[in-house]
């Protein structure tokens, strides 16, 4: 409507202009008359260049239609090879960062996880090997005595400190073989974290692509959405940078899809780059979506102040 009105109106500015153009001007001789129709002629033709520029620089939004995307879509892929055992949740369920969302089989991990588990919990060997130690260095010192007063022959005493060392090298490890036991069931329960998917982010499950007792590969099991907070894609004409800047609020109308009411939008980001061929350049708002009461997907109209 505001578009007719406007064209209506340079069109007969135009034309009124154009008629006196073509008014011829009389004989010098009559020179006060002559110079108050050029008087008028410059006046006219100043105010339709005046108000050709305010009706350009108050022009609205060619084409300010956007679109609604989530704010962050996460294609949840299992990291390590299998075969799926279960899926927890569906299409549509509402999910928690860190919540587990589905499991593949995990038998041999879980072997692994209890085999090591039992070895790091063993204290038997090291307890043992340190009472051989502490035997041996009794006995030694028992016979340090002898040894030195020659009651006892070079031999034996060897005996005797050869038994201390080999105690105490089969003391350490088994220390060494408890640290081990420990890595390794660090590495089972790695390897076992490596069967659940968990959900990296607070959102709904949009898309579930793989069943129980298919094998994983490069298609996601998972497609999730986070909708609580959205944002409006926009191509806008470069020539409207100069009046844009992150923060700049705007109201979006969502004509096209009744029952959604107009909503308050927030600039987010302006590409620093435009696209040569078309002539614009990327705008996002942020769009606030706590109560989940808006979809993502939906088209939706740019109303900014100052451009209507």
């Amino acid at each position: 409507m505001i578009k007719e009105e406007r064209s209506s109106f340079l069109k007969k500015r135009s034309k009124k202009f154009l008629s006196l153009l073509r008014t011829p001007v009389r004989s010098p001789r009559q020179p006060s008359k002559s110079f108050l129709l050029l008087f008028f002629k410059k006046e006219v033709l100043s105010s339709f260049f005046l108000s050709f520029s305010l009706a350009a620089a108050a022009s609205p939004l060619p084409d300010a239609t956007c679109q609604i995307v989530s704010a962050q879509r996460v294609e949840l892929a299992a990291p390590a090879s299998g075969v799926v055992s279960a899926v927890l949740v569906d299409r549509g369920d509402r999910v928690k960062k860190g919540q587990l969302l589905a499991q593949l089989h995990d038998e041999v991990e879980q072997a692994q996880l209890a085999d090591a588990t039992a070895r790091a919990a063993g204290q038997g060997q090291v307890r043992a090997r340190a009472a051989k130690l502490a035997l041996a260095e009794r006995a030694l010192a028992r016979n340090a005595d002898l040894h030195a007063k020659n009651f006892i022959s070079e031999q034996d005493y060897d005996q005797l400190v050869t038994d201390r060392d080999v105690a105490a090298h089969e003391l350490e490890t088994a220390k060494d073989a408890l640290v081990q036991a420990r890595a390794e069931m660090g590495t089972a329960r790695a390897a076992l974290a490596l069967r659940q998917l968990r959900s990296p982010i607070n959102g709904v499950v949009t898309e579930r692509d793989l069943n129980p007792g298919e094998r994983v590969g490069e298609k996601p099991v998972l497609v999730l959405e986070r909708t609580d907070l959205l944002y409006a894609e926009v191509q806008l004409p470069v020539v409207l940078l100069s009046r844009l800047h992150v923060g700049q609020r705007a109201r979006l109308d969502f004509s096209d899809v009744p029952g959604f009411l107009a909503r308050e939008a927030v600039i987010s980001v302006i590409d620093p780059a435009a696209d040569p061929k078309s002539g614009t350049l990327g705008v996002r708002f942020n769009i606030d979506n706590e109560a989940n009461t808006l979809p993502s997907g939906i088209k939706c109209h740019v109303d900014l102040p100052g451009f209507s």
